[in-house]
């Protein structure tokens, strides 16, 4: 007797029209109790399938790779600043310890999903080839879909990789290490050749405006006759001349953050709100010794005109000498980080080839066929039995039928 055979003959379904929801429940039990060597034939070949399934579906091992990246730290060059610039530039600095870079960890996992670091990769181990693409897109896909990289509550950054070959996963996945160093050490050098080239410009400019502060003081000596101030008017001097160069040098450095930084950058907000700073002293000196309210100002008002033209010019000459100190100070600084390498990256665990397969687990996929085979059973049967019960609902069927699988 066939199955379908055996499916007419079967007992009388349970009545959808029962009143009591707990009899139906057990009349639905009973009808598939009578029913079990169909469920039972029917979860078994679902199992068979799974066990196929699973069987044709490559084993996938691991490679796993733990980084701790650099902690925050800022360049020599932006250490010197914060040391020429006296203690407003070392609390600017602090207090933007980490606005340029963030937290480290999502800026290093960034860099280990951009598509250099992956097309370097897809290089090094011609992964074109290896996941048979066509293209770097569909190359770069394939390696995407195999790697997952998070940053764990140790703060490490964590790299896996599989791959149906234990050797490659373990592979690629200390691949990302010498891409990020390379990566690394393209930024860096690329950042401080920014600060170079533009140092050295600022050294050139501020050069000849010292040559040129120089001859017209000298200028000035020989039209006037004027010799060097007295101390107390030195001592003047000096101290306009220290502010100007404050203000002067902290319009280097703002120019030199925004070389590699946004305007929004809280290190170039933050030194941009010094230099105003700064520049409201020197007005608010300018303004003092103006109306004499300075008491070292007290022995200029009573100086020749000629003697204050030539302290306009002493004055001039100073602050020149100490802007084109503090920018050689910096020139030196830069060349010195661009030919250093950039930030070290510790591994703090290598990938090895991994000894047993990840995925994909064998006994679940067999377990999810078996579950799968037993509720289209058990569905099979209850549609079945609202059609022998319901002759509006098996015409209804009938009609669905036919309208899908007519020719």
């Amino acid at each position: 007797m066939s199955e379908y055979q055996e499916l007419a003959t079967e007992p009388n379904p349970p009545s959808p029209d029962a009143d009591v929801d707990e009899i139906n429940v057990l009349e639905i039990l009973i009808y598939f109790g009578q029913r079990k060597r169909f469920i039972l034939k029917v979860t078994g070949i679902s199992i068979l399938v799974g066990i196929i399934v699973s069987l044709l579906i490559p084993p996938k091992f691991e490679g796993v790779v733990k980084l701790m990246p650099p902690q925050r730290t800022q360049s020599s060059a932006l250490s010197m600043l914060s040391q020429l610039g006296g203690s407003v530039g070392s609390l600017g600095l602090a207090a933007a310890g980490g606005g340029l870079l963030g937290n480290p960890n999502d800026v290093y996992i960034g860099m280990a999903k951009s598509r250099s670091v992956e097309d370097g990769l897809i290089q090094q181990f011609n992964l074109m080839k290896w996941f048979k693409s066509k293209d770097m897109s569909g190359a770069r896909k394939s390696l995407d879909s195999e790697t997952d990289i998070v940053s764990g509550k140790d703060t490490l950054i964590e790299i896996t990789v599989l791959d149906r070959d234990p050797k490659m996963a373990a592979n690629i996945a200390n691949g990302y290490v010498d891409q990020l160093h390379a990566l690394t050490d393209h930024l860096a050098t690329t950042e401080a050749g920014q600060r170079r080239l533009y140092f050295e410009q600022q050294v050139q400019d501020a050069d000849k405006a010292l040559i040129a502060a120089e001859a017209n003081l000298q200028q000035t000596q020989e039209r006037t006759g004027a010799i060097a101030p007295e101390s107390q008017v030195k001592a003047t001097v000096d101290a306009a001349v220290n502010l100007q160069q404050l203000v002067a040098q902290k319009e280097v450095e703002l120019q030199a953050l925004k070389a590699y930084a946004t305007p929004q950058n809280i290190q170039v907000q933050v030194a941009q709100r010094e230099l105003d700073e700064l520049k409201s002293q020197l007005a608010r000196a300018d303004q003092s010794r103006s109306s004499g309210g300075d008491p070292l100002n007290m022995g200029l008002r009573s100086m020749p005109s000629t003697q204050i033209e030539y302290l306009n010019s002493y004055r001039e000459v100073q602050s020149r000498t100490l802007i084109l100190q503090s920018l050689q100070s910096q020139l030196e600084v830069a060349r010195l980080d661009e030919a250093r390498e950039g930030a070290i990256i510790q591994v703090v665990e290598t990938a090895i080839p991994a000894e047993h397969k990840t995925s994909p687990s064998r006994s679940l996929i067999v377990l999810g066929f078996a579950v799968s085979g037993g509720l289209l059973a058990c569905l099979y049967l209850l549609l079945r039995a609202a059609m022998r019960s319901n002759p509006k609902f098996a015409k209804s069927m009938a009609d669905m039928r036919s309208a899908f699988f007519r020719r």
